[in-house]
C-alpha cells in the first residue's frame, strides 16, 4: 500500500510495530483507527494498518461514527501511545480512501475528467453509503456526472478531451501509426467505475453514469476482455455485449434514411442523388466497424458540413436536411444508452 511507513510504539502492555499511513498520522490525534487489508504487503510487519486521526472531525461527516462515539462504553481493542484503537471490519484500502477524503481533501482527483478517479475515490463512496456520510457520497455522485454527462454536447467535449489524452500516450508508446486505442486500464478506467458503482451499490442513483461507463468500455472490442481481474462479474460482460448490440440496432434504424424518407425528403437531382447514394454507402459500410458509434457519426457530420464547399457532392439543402437527420437521431438515441445497458 503506497505511503506507508512503520512506528515503534507502545501499547497497552508492551511496545509495537505499526504499519500506518504517513498521511493519515496526526501526532495530536485522538482516536486510532485499524483496518486489515485483503491484499496483505509481504514487506509489512502484518496485514494491519492504522491511521491517527481527530473522532470529532470523523463525527462530524457520518452521523454513524457520531452515534458511536457518544455510547457510553465504546469498544476498544487496545491502546496504543494513550489513545484508544477501534478496528473497522473494512478492507484497508477503502478505510484510507474515506479517511483521506476526509482529512487531505487535496488528495482526491481534480479535472473535469480524471483518469483515476474511479481507482482512488472506490472505498471513499463504498463508506460513504455505508457509514451515511451523506455530504461526501453527494460530492462524488457529482464528481461522476460530471466526468460521464448525460448531455450529448457534453459528451462530445469529453471525448475531444479524452481523445487528445489518448493520443499523447499513442505517440509516447510508439504506436500514433497504428490507430489502436489505449488500452483501459491505461485510459479513463470505465471498468473502475463500473465496479465503484456496484461495489457501492449505488445502481440506482448512478444508473447514467453505469451506463455511459458500460458504453465507454464497449469501445474497446478487445481490450475489454485483457482488463485486470476483480472489476467485472459476468453480469457485466453480459450487458456490455446484449447493450451494445441494441445500441447499434437503434441507431440503425433511427439514423439510416429508408427509400421512402428519402424519396419525400431529398431533392431528385440525379448528381445530388449519385453524391448522396455514395456518401450514405460509404458511411453505413464504415458504420458496423466503429467502435465508437456515436463519435463516428459526430466524425460523419463534419465531412457533411465539409461537403457543401466541394464541386460534386451533396447539394447545400440535402447536406443540411442529412444533418439535421443525423443529428436529431444521434441525440435521441443518446439518450436510450441506459435502456440498452441497463436492463
Amino acid at each position: 500500500m503506497a505511503d506507508t511507513e512503520t512506528h515503534n510504539l507502545s501499547s497497552s502492555d508492551s511496545s509495537v510495530v505499526l504499519r500506518v499511513d504517513r498521511h493519515l498520522w496526526f501526532e495530536d490525534g485522538n482516536l486510532i483507527i485499524a483496518a486489515r487489508a485483503s491484499k496483505p504487503d509481504p514487506s509489512a510487519p502484518d496485514d494491519l494498518l492504522y491511521f491517527k486521526i481527530y473522532r470529532e472531525m470523523l463525527g462530524l461527516h457520518s452521523p454513524v461514527f457520531r452515534q458511536m462515539f457518544r455510547l457510553p462504553t465504546p469498544v476498544v481493542e487496545e491502546v496504543i501511545d494513550g489513545v484508544q484503537v477501534a478496528q473497522l471490519p473494512d478492507d484497508a484500502y477503502d478505510v484510507q480512501s474515506f479517511l483521506r477524503f476526509i482529512f487531505c481533501p487535496s488528495w482526491e482527483p481534480q479535472g473535469t475528467y480524471p483518469p483515476d478517479y474511479a481507482s482512488r475515490m472506490g472505498g471513499a463512496l463504498k463508506l460513504s453509503v455505508k457509514y451515511d456520510a451523506e455530504n461526501l457520497k453527494e460530492h462524488i455522485f457529482s464528481r461522476l456526472r460530471q466526468a460521464w454527462p448525460r448531455d450529448i454536447r457534453e459528451w462530445d467535449r469529453r471525448r475531444w478531451v479524452i481523445d487528445d489524452e489518448v493520443s499523447m500516450k499513442m505517440l509516447e508508446m510508439g504506436k500514433e501509426e497504428e490507430g489502436c486505442p489505449v488500452p483501459p486500464d491505461e485510459d479513463f478506467e470505465p471498468h473502475a467505475v463500473i465496479a465503484m458503482i456496484r461495489e457501492s451499490c449505488c445502481q440506482d442513483e448512478l444508473r447514467d453514469v453505469l451506463a455511459l461507463a458500460y458504453y465507454d468500455l464497449s469501445c474497446y472490442p478487445e481490450g475489454f476482455m485483457e482488463l485486470p481481474s476483480g472489476y467485472l462479474i459476468e453480469d457485466d460482460f453480459r450487458r456490455l455485449v446484449t447493450g451494445r448490440a441494441e445500441l447499434v440496432n437503434l441507431l440503425t434504424i433511427y439514423v439510416q434514411l429508408s427509400p421512402s424518407e428519402e424519396a419525400k425528403t431529398y431533392c431528385r437531382n440525379e448528381e445530388c442523388i449519385d453524391a448522396r447514394g455514395r456518401l450514405w454507402s460509404e458511411l453505413w459500410g464504415e458504420f458496423a466497424a466503429q467502435p465508437d458509434c456515436f463519435g463516428f457519426l459526430n466524425r460523419s457530420l463534419r465531412r457533411l458540413q465539409s461537403s457543401r464547399f466541394y464541386a460534386a457532392h451533396v447539394c447545400g439543402p440535402c447536406a443540411e436536411k442529412l444533418e439535421r437527420h443525423i443529428r436529431e437521431n444521434r441525440e435521441k438515441v443518446f439518450k436510450w444508452i441506459p435502456d440498452c445497458f441497463i436492463i
